[in-house]
C-alpha cells in the first residue's frame, strides 16, 4: 500500500516534524482553507493553511511535505476565482496584496 507520513517543514525551512501519518486521502476545502487527510483507520488530521511543498515516494518514504501560512486560503480563493469569475478574482488579488503587506508589515 502507499500510505504516506505527513511532514510540517518548520519556520526555518531546513527540519521538519511528523504530523501524521498512514494517510491515504487527501482534500483541500477552499471555503474554510483547510486541508484535511485521514488516515487507513479513517482518522483525521485537519491542517489549517497548509500548502503541499512535496510528495516524494522515491526510496519507499512516501511522504508528504507541506507548509503552513494563513496566505495560502487567499492565494487558493484566487486561483478558483480566476478560473470562474475575473471581476471577484480582481478583489481578490486586492486582499491578497493586502494581507501580504500586513504580514510582511509594509
Amino acid at each position: 500500500m502507499c500510505e504516506f507520513k505527513v511532514l510540517k517543514l518548520n519556520s526555518n525551512n531546513l527540519s521538519t516534524d511528523k504530523v501524521a501519518e498512514d494517510i491515504i486521502y487527501m482534500k483541500y476545502n477552499p471555503q474554510t482553507g483547510e486541508s484535511s487527510f485521514s488516515d487507513i483507520l479513517g482518522r483525521k488530521f485537519d491542517s489549517k493553511n497548509a500548502f503541499i511543498t512535496e510528495i516524494n515516494m522515491f526510496e519507499n518514504k512516501h511522504e508528504i511535505t507541506i507548509i503552513e501560512n494563513n496566505l495560502v486560503p487567499l492565494f487558493a480563493k484566487l486561483v478558483y476565482s480566476m478560473n470562474s469569475d475575473i471581476n471577484s478574482a480582481r478583489n481578490v488579488a486586492l486582499e491578497l496584496i493586502d494581507a501580504v503587506k500586513t504580514q510582511l508589515k509594509i
